[in-house]
């Protein structure tokens, strides 16, 4: 049987934590007794035993009485010319080598000549980590000459990375390693140095994960056998590469440790909640209270003084079923040979995790809603500090993510360099962001033809919505159902859905997406854009909505609209590219201070098959209540901002001189009843929403397309109208004038002017003949305006 030992392992000794959140909240590195680290590598299998902590043997001495232990250590050096941080394994010293390794440290060629000359066995750790963000290709070409065996399993690094050592050094060759020594002018040492050897280790620093990764070599008498056949370069590396999920974990089982040797003596209990809590979660046994703990716990009972309601909050929070989940499985040894039950028990970590986390994170966003609809600024701002603990408890993960994917541009530099990858770029693998697919608006119509063209393209593109069912559309979807909803202050109609932030975030980094498209600035686009970020993914932004100009509508607030324009120029800021589809919301956001270089316009298209004037039935409006006479009609959705109040008084001054004349409003919404009320008596039709050959024959069974809207930023309707060959009447404020030529497929109007809208109606209805032309201009206009011409220029960033 072939002898395995961890060479890469840490104890409580190894206390300076290069991790920024251990460092943050003032955390060692690593809390585990170097006893439990040999009864834990025994008991899974390991040959040999030693601990490596950093610039440290006092945990390997404690254990060296046993004959199978030797001591090592993980050696922080640094390239003098430049202060680039790396670490080295050096295994089965003494104590005087490792004096001497300390003083010679600081210069990595003078450590790695003691080395060789001593017959030391060392390692090159995780080379593909950069320690202190200063690693760069020449500093690879330095380390494959200086050193002759590399770690290539590392349980804490993950597969891509460990792979790409291997893929490296296996096609390394003899002139390679000679090109190299001439350009980084180095000499390489030992016979053959383009042969490389491997060592493998778990880089375990919590005590969970001791012997998950290791190295095996044939059968070993003795500890020297064994390293002079690791020297030999005739190790073998094994074991599972580490995740986000169980990076997190580690951290989580620290950061318990922690917080259970700095505050349990301040538990008047002596048996602090959170302690029990963790314990059990982590499979770790909370210290027992001292004396003075004790005898304080009793004095409270005597004086009957209750437990305290944060402690009490937090239990009915954190369910015993919840916790009961996982109370052994993290101690049993029989996850380290098996992948399957590794990535369950990861998996069943973070659902839980991912639960409490939602549920809480919901809970305080939703006080934060209601207080400031209730105008409680303070309160407010009371309501969100109380998601700081919140966020505390989720940070291994969100860092943990952060930490797997921060390197991934320099790994693809690294691949390209070392083994001669094209530079062809990989075909790009998107996730477009939404909230709004299972609403009928220009935005739903956009985003669901996108999907389709994807489809009929080949292209990997993946919609992502919120919703509590998944929308029924055509394409590659994955929906998550939110943790809750609420409905915003002011406007009832529209409801925000609480995406699983953390589900969200594990979900794109298994499917290594490429790129992000976020078409919201919501909830599921603050989602998106902490995804975003924290996996370091180009990221799109689509400015597909006046969202300032609707707050104005719906609050009558100056202060609100500005609130509104300070949010989105944060938002959009943190993206790499910014579509607009209209010239005059480009000019708006570079007033309002948006980043011009980020800015392009993003046209849209319209169906010309699906809309078309061949679709006119001169008795189509009849099943609705109609008569012969001509009809102006409206289509979208009803709503305030539509400026829909000026189309009721355009109508009713309409009625008093043409009463023949019909309105057709095509679409429901808020404003309904209001429309209803304000044009009773008058010859109004009200379909709702209509779809499919049905909207295509609403609009071409019409005379003139009316549309006031000064908030739309572009109007995909009015193009659809177009493309049936009906005539249209805009506002000269947003963007469908952009879409119309006036004098040649419509009118444009001065803004929310019902004088100005009834003329130009009257006007093109009554001459026919300038009507009928304007008719064949629209169509011939809308079929340069396809979807797919507008898909494939955004899929290609024209």
């Amino acid at each position: 049987m072939d002898s395995r030992v961890d060479l890469h392992v840490h104890s409580k000794y190894s206390n300076r934590p290069s991790e920024w959140l251990l460092r943050r909240i003032g955390s060692p590195e690593c809390y585990t007794e170097p006893g439990c680290v040999y009864r834990t590598a025994k008991r899974r299998g390991m040959s040999f035993v030693t601990i490596s902590d950093h610039n440290c043997i006092s945990g390997a001495l404690e254990i060296a009485h046993h004959p199978d232990a030797f001591l090592s250590d993980e050696i922080t050096t640094y390239f003098p010319e430049d202060g680039c941080k790396i670490h080295l394994l050096a295994w089965d010293i003494d104590e005087p080598q490792f004096e001497e390794i300390q003083r010679l440290r600081p210069n990595v060629y003078e450590l790695r000549d003691y080395l060789h000359l001593q017959g030391i066995a060392h390692s090159c750790a995780h080379p593909l980590y950069s320690i202190n963000d200063r690693l760069t290709l020449d500093h690879l070409e330095k380390l494959l000459l200086l050193f002759n065996v590399f770690e290539g399993m590392n349980g804490g690094r993950s597969r891509r990375g460990n792979d790409l050592v291997l893929a490296i050094l296996n096609q390394l060759t003899a002139g390679q390693l000679d090109d190299m020594a001439t350009r980084q002018k180095v000499a390489p040492r030992g016979e053959k140095p383009w042969i490389k050897g491997l060592s493998g280790g778990s880089d375990d620093h919590c005590g969970t994960f001791v012997a998950k990764g290791y190295t095996s070599t044939a059968p070993a008498c003795s500890i020297k056998e064994f390293l002079a056949q690791v020297a030999g370069r005739k190790g073998r590396p094994g074991g599972l590469d580490g995740t986000s999920l169980s990076f997190a974990h580690s951290l989580y089982t620290i950061g318990y440790q922690y917080y259970r040797d700095k505050f349990l003596a301040s538990s008047w209990t002596g048996g602090d909640p959170t302690l029990k809590i963790l314990g059990e979660f982590f499979g770790k046994e909370a210290r027992p209270a001292g004396i003075k703990d004790r005898m304080r716990h009793y004095a409270y009972r005597m004086v009957g003084r209750k437990e305290k309601t944060r402690e009490l909050e937090f239990k009915r929070t954190i369910s015993k079923d919840l916790v009961s989940i996982l109370g052994e499985d993290w101690s049993k040894d029989d996850f380290v040979a098996d992948p399957d039950r590794f990535s369950t028990l990861n998996r069943r970590t973070f659902a839980l995790s991912c639960k409490i986390s939602n549920e809480l994170l919901f809970r305080f966003f939703r006080k934060f809603v209601k207080r400031i609809s209730e105008g409680k600024i303070f309160g407010s701002l009371e309501a969100l500090s109380a998601l700081g603990p919140v966020l505390l408890g989720i940070a291994p993960y969100l860092f943990s993510f952060t930490h797997y994917n921060r390197d991934r541009q320099f790994l693809c530099d690294v691949r390209r360099h070392f083994l001669g990858v094209s530079d062809k770029a990989p075909s790009p693998k998107r996730a477009w962001f939404t909230d709004t697919l299972h609403e009928i608006n220009g935005v739903s119509t956009l985003i669901t033809k996108m999907a389709e063209l994807a489809d009929r393209h080949r292209h990997d593109l993946t919609l992502i919505s919120v919703a509590r069912q998944a929308p029924a559309i055509p394409g590659r979807i994955r929906n998550f159902a939110p943790v809750g909803e609420f409905t915003l202050p002011e406007n009832d109609q529209v409801k925000l859905a609480f995406p699983p932030v953390l589900d969200l975030l594990e979900y794109c980094e298994q499917e290594e997406f490429t790129e992000f498209i976020i078409s919201t600035p919501g909830l599921a686009g603050l989602g998106a854009l902490v995804a975003g970020k924290i996996l370091n993914r180009p990221m799109i932004g689509i400015y597909h909505t006046d969202l300032p100009r609707y707050i104005r509508y719906y609050t009558d607030d100056d202060s609100m609209e500005s609130l509104a324009w300070r949010y989105l120029a944060w938002f959009y800021d943190q993206m790499d590219v910014v579509l607009v589809p209209s010239e005059v919301y480009r000019r708006q956001l570079l007033a309002k201070g948006f980043d011009g270089s980020k800015i392009r316009l993003f046209p849209h298209g319209t169906d010309t098959e699906a809309f078309h004037p061949s679709f006119r039935d001169e008795e189509f409006w009849l099943k609705y209540g109609g008569n012969g006479g001509p009809k102006v009609t409206y289509v979208g959705r009803l709503a305030r901002e539509k400026d829909l109040d000026v189309l009721v008084d355009t109508y009713r001054q309409l009625a008093q001189r043409q009463p023949e004349w019909t309105l057709a409003v095509v679409g429901d919404g808020p404003y309904l009843s209001d429309m209803k009320d304000g044009l009773a008596g008058r010859n109004v039709i009200f379909t709702g929403f209509l779809l499919g050959e049905e909207l295509s024959r609403a609009y071409a069974s019409s005379d003139v397309f009316v549309f006031p809207s000064t908030t739309d930023t572009f109007g995909n309707v009015v193009l659809e109208a177009m493309a049936s060959g009906v005539p249209v009447v805009v506002s000269d404020r947003g963007g469908p004038k952009e879409i119309v030529q006036p004098g040649r497929t419509g009118i444009v109007t001065p803004a929310r002017s019902s004088g100005a809208l009834v003329e130009a109606i009257e006007n093109l209805i009554e001459n026919r003949d300038f009507r009928s032309q304007m008719s064949r201009n629209c169509r011939l206009f809308a079929e340069t305006r396809s979807w797919d011409k507008s898909y494939l220029g955004l899929w290609h960033g024209n």
